[in-house]
């Protein structure tokens, strides 16, 4: 055995009998000496700790099986040990019960980034604001906002300690931009992705039909560089966000899927370890099963992929997941925190909106909406292979996996020079406006009353000089949609709360202007008129830009 102290190995004793007896202190001391501790999350002796090898700067997770392994190994492997002794030794480690050998790895030394109390200070190896590292077999791809290289893993030792699941199991050439796009299956597929209404063929495929528009163009640059944003495993502190693939054509009460999300955002997972969550299984924050919705995330998790998020979730439950510490919580074991630098991205796909109105849903998504070229292209039958010519990965050989992974290494560098790119989402936040007003079911009808009497009634009834009884107006409501109005159960309060948030999403708008300063909820900005015995609710919603008219006493 080499590399060794003595006195620590053989950490076992044979008596005169032919006896084996594990030293139990000697163990400890020798697997630290090998690389073996346990890491920290939080600044709390009593904190969920992790077992891990540091092997030559490749942090290895593992637990007490996988320890109990390693040890049977390193003993199969020492020519020096008598082959009797060394049978009876593996027999008494085969037998160590997990929970005897956790008990030793409890006496560990302790590291954390941050140098806790009673820790060792262990780097972890990390993306910067400025620079993306990805790991492969020959080396490290540095990424910045004007070049791509490929780098020797020595030249980084310093910048600290790499998780062994962050190295990608193939080797990588930097190919230039042009052959980049050269036959490049997954670039293409996603090409032909973000098309909206163009015809598939199973001969002849224009590449280019259908590119030609603002859409298409800007559903590319806000593919690209959100792929990119998950792929670069830096959080940036102001700006962290949920990654979203959603269908162009999709609506509160309808699904149009096949368009390629899900292989698109499945992608990442080759760039960054996945933890992946079925949609259909994530617990909404009302069950006591929530706290367990992302027990499978690691510490060397660098992407949670929530696949086909269901309809009507609630995004607000993954605001602390987006903007705060990652706190993991798995059945009948102890939960840890990842610190908010070090969390992974997050990426969602959905076949519907995402509810939520207003700045705080609007600054925690990315949303990227899929074009339907892929869903038509399957009610005529034809697949994805018959256009690529290839099954995405399944087919690959090293030049496609090589093209592949530099179009991401391209969609990083799109994303450190440019930041999340936006698209046009009138369409998405249209539905997503109906979803929260209107609720299950809701068609559009109540929202576009609701602009109608904005943009005319108001106006030409000088109601926005003059104000209007709110009972007035839930009544011309009532009488000009009778049927909606019965059929879903508008009361005068919904009415009124639905009509005040609807307000409150337009920026040109303000819902009683004298009450601002009052508050920002309906009841904080009320307003009542009419002698002392007969008062009632009233409203006046003007333009912003007419704020400093002298609005008229209603009596």
């Amino acid at each position: 055995m080499t590399n060794t102290i003595k006195n620590h190995y053989p950490f076992w004793k044979v008596s005169d009998k032919g006896k084996i007896n594990i030293n139990s202190s000697n163990l400890v001391k020798f697997i630290a000496e090998k690389g073996f501790g346990l890491f920290q999350t939080e600044d709390e002796r009593t904190s969920n700790k992790t077992l891990f090898l540091n092997n030559k700067g490749v942090l290895e997770l593992h637990n007490s099986n996988t320890l109990k392994s390693w040890l049977i190994g390193i003993i199969e492997t020492d020519e020096d040990i008598d082959p009797d002794v060394k049978d009876e030794l593996q027999d008494k480690l085969v037998k160590l019960a997990p929970k005897t050998l956790g008990n030793y790895v409890h006496n560990l030394p302790i590291y954390s980034q941050k140098g806790f109390n009673d820790t060792q200070v262990m780097k972890i190896f990390k993306d910067t604001p400025d620079n993306c590292y990805i790991s492969f077999k020959n080396g490290v791809v540095k990424i910045s906002a004007h070049k791509i290289e490929l780098v020797d893993r020595e030249d980084l030792l310093n910048q600290g300690c790499i998780w062994e699941a962050s190295i990608i199991p193939h080797n990588i050439d930097i190919l230039d931009k042009y052959m980049v796009t050269q036959n490049n299956v997954f670039k293409n597929f996603v090409h032909y992705a973000m098309k909206k209404d163009i015809e598939p063929f199973l001969e002849n495929n224009d590449y280019n039909l259908g590119t030609d528009n603002s859409r298409f163009k800007e559903s590319v640059k806000s593919f690209e560089t959100g792929f990119g944003y998950l792929i670069h495993n830096y959080q940036p502190p102001e700006d962290q966000r949920v990654v979203v693939f959603c269908d162009v054509d999709s609506s509160p009460d309808r699904t149009e899927g096949g368009n390629g999300k899900s292989l698109s955002m499945k992608m990442v997972s080759y760039y960054r370890k996945e933890a992946f969550l079925d949609g259909d299984k994530v617990r909404p924050s009302s069950s006591g099963e929530a706290r367990f919705n992302f027990s499978n995330v690691k510490h060397d998790t660098g992407f949670v992929n929530i696949n086909d998020l269901p309809k009507n979730f609630e995004l607000r439950q993954f605001f602390s997941l987006i903007a705060d510490k990652f706190q993991i919580e798995g059945k009948g074991k102890d939960k840890f925190i990842i610190e908010q630098e070090d969390k992974p991205k997050v990426g969602i796909t959905t076949n519907y909106v995402i509810q939520g109105m207003g700045n705080s849903y609007e600054r925690r998504q990315h949303i990227v909406e899929f074009g339907n070229f892929w869903n038509i292209a399957g009610n005529k039958k034809i697949t994805p292979p018959e256009i690529l010519g290839k099954v995405i990965g399944k087919d690959f050989d090293e030049n496609d996996w090589i093209k592949f992974y530099n179009y991401g290494f391209q969609c990083v560098q799109k994303y450190l020079l440019e930041g999340l790119q936006t698209q046009s989402l009138e369409s998405y936040n249209r539905k997503n406006l109906i979803s929260v007003l209107e609720g299950e079911g809701g068609t559009g009808e109540v929202l576009s009353w609701f602009e109608y009497w904005i943009s005319t009634t108001r106006i030409s009834n000088k109601f926005d000089v003059n104000g209007i009884y709110s009972e007035d107006l839930f009544h011309t409501f009532q009488k000009e949609n009778s049927l909606l109005a019965l059929k879903n159960g508008w009361s005068y309060t919904k009415f009124m709360d639905t009509f005040y948030d609807y307000v409150k999403t337009r920026e040109d708008l303000i819902w009683n202007p004298d009450k601002v300063t009052s508050g920002n909820t309906r009841s904080s900005r009320r307003i009542r008129k009419g002698s002392r015995d007969s008062q009632r609710d009233f409203v006046i919603i003007v333009n912003k830009s007419n704020t400093e008219n002298n609005f008229l006493n209603v009596a």
